[in-house]
């Protein structure tokens, strides 16, 4: 069968296509991966085999110095004797650092709550098994300003320019700061325009790729994608970066999404919802990146 490759471009508000006469927009949170608009003149037989981008749009390869910047800051020395420590411990299923973990985004409700007396947990305990109450500190996600920014845009079918993160990054940078590197309106811009790409890719794609099928941000197992953490119950609590990846996930439902393993408390890894989560059903049935069937 023939391969059609088609080209997304983001939509603009002057742009937009319309799905059933509603309103323009990118989709609904319920039917976000079946608003696929294909370009005109192609038959519907000639779309039914799609061939996705090889991979999500990347501004920059990482750099040496920048690969040991990142080992710097992720402790990674700490890791691996952690990593060492846990298998002694745990076994052939222990935790280990920057670990893939592959929950449902729907099912992240809440995020980890630093509270006062509550531990610093981010990336650098990245596979660390720790027990106390530092899993029933948690805030409602629902509000996150880059999530609901996401739904406005991708959802409400609003312009960037429109939503709350876009204003506060700009306001941001007339106090003399660079937001995510970003030092104008047109560079907060382009950089939403990229996360549009992003969007339709993983919206033709089914999924999200995994970090290592990424290789232009790729630096050690899952490091970089959407930290979470594990709570007693088994219960996804999300925390620093990779925000925008999970409000992808989150707005077109994917049944998983891959993420990087924060902290783990001990009766979940009791419980076996570790061994629950490591695995990925949708990457064991995808074919290589860059094609869907």
């Amino acid at each position: 069968m023939a391969i059609a490759v088609v080209h997304v471009k983001a939509p603009c508000r002057s742009s937009r296509v319309a799905c059933a006469g509603k309103r323009p927009h990118f989709g609904s949170a319920g039917a976000a991966r079946n608003c696929f608009v294909p370009r005109a003149g192609l038959t519907s037989a000639a779309t039914k085999t799609v061939e996705a981008p090889p991979r999500m749009t990347s501004p920059e390869t990482p750099t040496i110095f920048k690969s040991l910047q990142r080992a710097i800051e992720a402790h990674v020395y700490r890791q691996i004797v952690r990593d060492r420590l846990n298998r002694l411990r745990y076994g052939a299923g222990a935790p280990l650092s920057a670990m893939a973990i592959y929950p449902r985004p729907r099912a992240i409700t809440h995020s980890y709550a630093r509270t006062k007396g509550m531990p610093r947990l981010g990336r650098q305990q990245s596979g660390m098994v720790r027990g106390g109450d530092w899993d029933q500190s948690r805030s409602d996600i629902s509000k996150s300003t880059k999530l609901v920014s996401c739904r406005m845009r991708w959802i409400d079918g609003a312009d960037w320019h429109e939503t709350p993160i876009v204003r506060q990054m700009v306001e941001q940078i007339g106090r003399g700061l660079a937001p995510d590197g970003c030092r104008s309106r047109e560079d907060v811009l382009a950089r939403y325009r990229r996360l549009d790409r992003i969007f339709e890719e993983t919206r033709a794609r089914g999924r999200l790729l995994d970090m290592d099928e990424l290789p232009d941000f790729h630096y050690r197992r899952a490091h970089g994608a959407t930290l979470v953490h594990i709570a007693r119950d088994g219960t996804c609590l999300r925390s620093g970066g990779g925000a925008h990846r999970f409000a992808i996930a989150h707005i077109l439902d994917l049944p998983e999404m891959p993420a990087q393993l924060g902290v783990i408390h001990p009766e979940a890894l009791k419980a076996g919802h570790l061994d629950r989560l490591r695995k990925s059903t949708l990457r064991l049935q995808a074919p290589k990146p860059g094609r869907l069937s």
